[in-house]
């Protein structure tokens, strides 16, 4: 499962293919990673925990097979995923 980190500020929704995942109330923190295999948000390297920032279920991010579409509503500026990969 990945990990992603979005920046911005406000409050913001995620959607996976349609679906609301996250909404995210990022206020004036700039960024937050949120790693989808540990269930958690943070900044800064795990060092400052934000998980109460992120409010939806983890187990919901599920990628299927082929294309998935992410979209945000709010204010976002940028957005990086790592911790991807797959095998043919």
């Amino acid at each position: 499962k990945p990990t992603f980190t979005i920046y911005g500020e406000g409050d913001i929704a995620m959607y996976l293919n349609g679906n609301q995942i996250f909404n995210i109330a990022l206020g004036n923190e700039e960024y937050i990673t949120i790693d989808i295999e540990k269930m958690e948000a943070y900044k800064d390297n795990i060092s400052i925990l934000k998980n109460r920032l992120v409010t939806g279920n983890y187990d919901n991010f599920i990628l299927k097979t082929g294309s998935n579409t992410i979209e945000f509503t709010g204010k976002v500026s940028g957005f990086e995923i790592s911790n991807y990969s797959r095998w043919i």
